[in-house]
């Protein structure tokens, strides 16, 4: 989940670049990132809860790890061939954020049920991993990586994919607990 939630807080550490620079807006027209933004994380929460009990778990994260795929594959595409420009630098971090928050609720579940005596303190844990690993983003890897939009947008990939990692490390690890 940090990892994922990194690849969103990248494109929030570099806004004032990315939005300012490399798109030319105005400080008043940051908006433009963020409405998406909220607006998939709203609209990947809401479709979380309709999950809910109707998808297994596996095959939800699944999609959520699609969407997040197909955003930061977009956005390294679009930013490859064509320079930054409205709406289309910002269709990808609404898809984004859509998957990421509709992975959250699941993965935090499945990590506070590994746990149960102690879930208040493995909330906290999975917390602070994830402020941790935003500062890092914030103040060491968003300032090298927001000299460009194709930066930036690999830098997202690169997160989603270590995302992806950890989870399917995590499956196997807690299929081996399981047996």
């Amino acid at each position: 989940m940090a990892f994922n939630f990194a690849g969103m807080f990248l494109y929030i550490a570099a806004a004032p670049v990315f939005l300012t620079r490399h798109l030319g807006l105005s400080p008043h027209e940051f908006a433009w990132q963020f409405v998406p933004m909220v607006g998939g994380i709203f609209l990947g929460a809401l479709g979380a809860n309709r999950l809910a009990g109707r998808l297994p778990v596996a095959r939800q994260v699944q999609l959520g790890f699609f969407l997040l795929f197909f955003a930061t594959a977009g956005n390294v595409i679009y930013h490859s061939i064509f320079p930054p420009a409205l709406p289309w630098s910002m269709v990808p971090l609404f898809f984004y954020a859509f998957g990421m928050s509709l992975n959250a609720p699941v993965v935090t579940l499945m990590i506070l049920d590994l746990f149960p005596a102690t879930r208040g303190i493995v909330a906290s844990c999975q917390a602070f991993s994830t402020m941790i690993l935003s500062s890092v983003v914030a103040g060491v890897i968003a300032p090298v990586l927001d000299r460009s939009a194709v930066c930036l947008s690999y830098g997202q990939l690169c997160f989603s994919c270590i995302g992806l990692v950890c989870w399917i490390l995590a499956r196997r690890n807690q299929k081996k607990i399981a047996y």
